[in-house]
């Protein structure tokens, strides 16, 4: 899918000036893109908020091209067990 064939919503998301995602992982043999990880710190990313409604378009169109992604919260901790363990999984 291209991102001229995302719904119109999505596709003004995604060619906003401020749409980001916080890390991508990518193969350095393939160049596919293995995993994002996003960062959401709990003021700003709970349900009901306006940067909720972002990260569920996003979440959105991530799956729509199969790229998984990991939501990190800032207030947990084991990141980088969380991480190996998607990695582990998008690998096996």
């Amino acid at each position: 899918m291209l991102i001229y064939e995302l719904p119109q919503k999505e596709h003004d998301f995604v060619m906003h000036d401020t749409t980001h995602l916080d890390f991508l992982i990518y193969d350095k043999i393939s160049h596919q893109t293995v995993l994002v990880v996003e960062t959401d710190g709990y003021t700003y990313h709970h349900e009901g908020t306006k940067q909720k409604e972002r990260d569920d378009i996003k979440d959105h169109i991530l799956a729509s091209y199969n790229i998984p992604i990991l939501r990190l919260s800032t207030r947990e901790s084991g990141e980088r067990e969380r991480i190996v363990a998607k990695l582990s999984k998008v690998y096996a």
